[in-house]
């Protein structure tokens, strides 16, 4: 495996644990059903997307979808449940989407 496809993968199953933080203070901040909805949407979407740039052979077609679908989910999740901190979350979404739209 390539080296940099290693990296991707592994950025994107972080990104997606680092979620957990997101909801947590996203959950103090708003609706629980909604942030709910969305954290899990975001988080397990990254990871499931990580899994199939690493090679797992159920997600390995679909990585792309479901780094969209995550992408979507965490910034509504990040917008409407704002927090300063989020601005980090927002930038790393725009960047794995647009390395899995033009990879």
């Amino acid at each position: 495996m390539k080296t940099g496809r290693l990296l991707f993968g592994l950025v994107m199953i972080a990104h997606g644990l680092a979620h957990a933080s997101a909801g947590m203070w996203a959950t103090d901040i708003g609706g629980q059903s909604l942030v709910t909805i969305l954290w899990e949407l975001s988080s397990v979407g990254f990871i499931a997307a990580g899994a199939g740039v690493l090679g797992v052979s159920v997600l390995r077609r679909k990585w792309r979808s479901l780094v969209g679908i995550a992408t979507v989910s965490s910034l509504l999740l990040l917008g409407i449940f704002g927090h300063p901190l989020f601005v980090f979350g927002i930038v790393a979404d725009v960047i794995l989407l647009a390395i899995a739209v033009f990879s």
